[in-house]
């Protein structure tokens, strides 16, 4: 679905972006997978980290991409990605609705 692929390719835009930008990163792996009925997006960093907690005040950036997986009834986790990093993971429907803008 191209909305769908605009979602994803947008948010893929917007992890890269606050990985060099703000997490002065070296190292970035972006992953895309299919897995039984859901799609899988992986983004990590080997940067210095996002905070162990976020909340609803968090950046702009980080709260559209939050909006734009839901969009496609998809689940969106930001978290630290071990001892360094960040991860992004945007798990969603492989067949979403039909209506999404």
């Amino acid at each position: 679905d191209d909305a769908v692929a605009t979602h994803l390719y947008r948010i893929v835009q917007e992890s890269l972006n606050n990985a060099v930008k703000h997490a002065n990163a070296s190292q970035i792996n972006v992953t895309l997978k299919a897995e039984q009925d859901h799609g899988l997006l992986e983004i990590s960093d080997d940067g210095i980290g996002i905070p162990d907690c976020l909340d609803d005040s968090s950046g702009l950036g980080l709260n559209i991409m939050k909006h734009r997986c839901g969009l496609f009834d998809g689940e969106i986790t930001i978290n630290p990605a071990g001892r360094c990093g960040t991860q992004v993971r945007c798990r969603f429907p492989i067949n979403p609705p039909e209506n999404i803008n």
